[in-house]
């Protein structure tokens, strides 16, 4: 008893002392929830142009390392018999100076139940759509360039599921700016990438590139709102995509599209 009355007085005449000390640790945990009106995966929709509901539990270490626990909605339209993207992300990213960093990471993508064997219509194999992908990055200011490949299948496109070959070792490269505006508290968002399969589906040619325009904004309390236009530049592949549920149910997942996001960190 005497030990905790010590305890806290202790806590009562030196709360910055003890703030500090927490202020001090090398770890840090955060979190983030939103809502987004269509949720865009390299410029192709995931929730067949419907909302979703997204949010994550983050890890950040002083060292570098960091670690990330991040789910949204989809649509079983997409992704057949799964409503749930679920990723897990391991990586390490350190800053050079004021303006060079560079990073790595790995990142493994679960759709919980889906399998391309649970589609209403055509040839239906038991393939599923996890792929587990590596990356490195480099950033300088505002500027960053980041490749990506895969070490699986890329959302099991293999021979099972009609393509000439496995998609392991799909490369994918981006190119990012988040350009502050002066003066707006406004973040202007530009991204390109070049996803390149590794393999066809019949006389269709995958490989695509994808393209976002965006502009954000960060209010207090940790909230941030955005809107974004974004498109996948490949036509052929993506314009007449038929719904895993109804093959009548077409829609081009990859279209240009304006969508709205409101987050809030935690």
């Amino acid at each position: 008893m005497n030990k905790l009355f010590l305890a806290m007085t202790l806590a009562m005449l030196a709360p910055g002392a003890l703030a500090d000390e927490v202020a001090q640790s090398p770890h840090q945990f955060t979190g983030t929830a939103a809502i987004v009106s269509d949720y865009i995966f390299r410029g192709v929709t995931q929730t067949w142009h419907r909302p979703a509901i997204q949010g994550s539990v983050d890890y950040a270490h002083t060292s570098g390392i960091f670690a990330s626990l991040w789910a949204s909605t989809i649509s079983d339209k997409v992704v057949a018999g799964s409503k749930a993207e679920v990723d897990l992300v391991l990586g390490f990213k350190k800053a050079l100076n004021d303006d060079w960093n560079y990073g790595a990471g790995v990142i493994t993508v679960y759709y919980l139940g889906g399998n391309w064997n649970k589609m209403t219509w055509g040839p239906r194999p038991d393939q599923r759509y996890d792929f587990t992908e590596a990356n490195v990055s480099l950033g300088y200011n505002w500027l960053s360039v980041k490749y990506s490949r895969t070490l699986t299948d890329l959302l099991g496109f293999n021979e099972k599921t009609g393509f000439s070959g496995s998609t392991k070792g799909a490369d994918y490269v981006e190119l990012n700016a988040d350009i502050p505006l002066a003066d707006t508290g406004l973040v202007l968002g530009l991204h390109a990438g070049r996803q390149d399969f590794k393999a066809s589906l019949g006389d269709i040619e995958p490989t695509a590139k994808d393209y976002r325009v965006s502009l954000s904004k960060t209010f207090d309390g940790g909230w941030i709102g955005a809107a974004q236009w974004s498109r996948n530049g490949n036509t052929a592949f993506f314009s007449g995509t038929r719904s895993n549920l109804n093959e009548n149910d077409t829609r081009d997942v990859g279209k240009g599209r304006v969508s709205l996001s409101l987050t809030k960190s935690f």
